[in-house]
């Protein structure tokens, strides 16, 4: 085990983890399937060699890699790689000091909103009128505007319940200032059911904390609207 550990520090000296940023890169998703294998490796080993990287100023690509890997349709299950890695990186019950603030800073600031735009571009703006040209107030649901990969908007929801519970104290910094939640709610709109239950999910997730602020949040901007009307 100790030999192991050895191993894995001597190999992140030596630069593994720049060179797995480049594979990353690669077009033939076999390479990057080997390259997340890699990262998935480090995690199981000790995950604070990984964390340690990122928040260096070479390691921020790597990060941004991992979450253009999330939002990218390679045709399988991959992008769930790259979501079990980032919830490992930003696990706040496994961080400590600052190189939990740094990391979690890091995604706030760089890569949130870039999560929130595939949701956004995946849904209509406004609800789409009835084909059959009767108002029931509801509207058609929608398949998709970008041809974004259901699965991958569904595993963007699963991340931000993971930070919801991780990160209670970003809800308000983020998800109020910036109207997450109303675009995260936009997925109600999708005529796939699981995703509007992954938005449903994640109302639920931030309600299940039980703030005062949020909820009158949720009252003030009508903000359970699109989940009543799904009933």
């Amino acid at each position: 085990m100790v030999q192991q550990l050895r191993l894995f520090r001597d190999l992140m000296n030596e630069g593994i983890f720049d060179i797995i940023a480049d594979t990353l890169q690669s077009e033939d998703k076999k390479i990057v399937l080997t390259g997340t294998d890699i990262l998935i490796l480090f995690l199981n080993q000790d995950p604070n060699l990984l964390r340690s990287y990122v928040v260096r100023q070479e390691g921020i690509r790597l990060l941004g890699l991992l979450v253009k890997g999330m939002i990218t349709d390679f045709g399988d299950d991959m992008h769930c790689q790259f979501l079990e890695i980032l919830r490992s990186l930003l696990d706040s019950y496994t961080l400590s000091g600052a190189q939990r603030d740094n990391i979690i800073e890091i995604f706030y600031e760089k890569h949130l909103g870039q999560l929130i735009d595939v949701i956004t571009a995946s849904c209509p703006n406004e609800e789409v009128p009835s084909s059959s040209g009767k108002s029931s107030g509801f509207g058609e649901r929608v398949d998709t505007r970008n041809g974004m990969k259901p699965e991958i908007l569904s595993n963007i929801c699963e991340l931000l319940c993971f930070c919801v519970l991780h990160h209670p104290y970003r809800i308000k910094c983020n998800f109020l200032l910036d109207n997450l939640i109303e675009k995260v709610l936009t997925l109600t709109r999708r005529k796939e059911k699981y995703l509007v239950v992954a938005a449903v999910r994640f109302v639920r997730t931030i309600l299940s904390r039980h703030d005062e602020h949020l909820i009158n949040h949720f009252v003030k901007n009508n903000l359970l609207k699109p989940i009543v009307r799904c009933l």
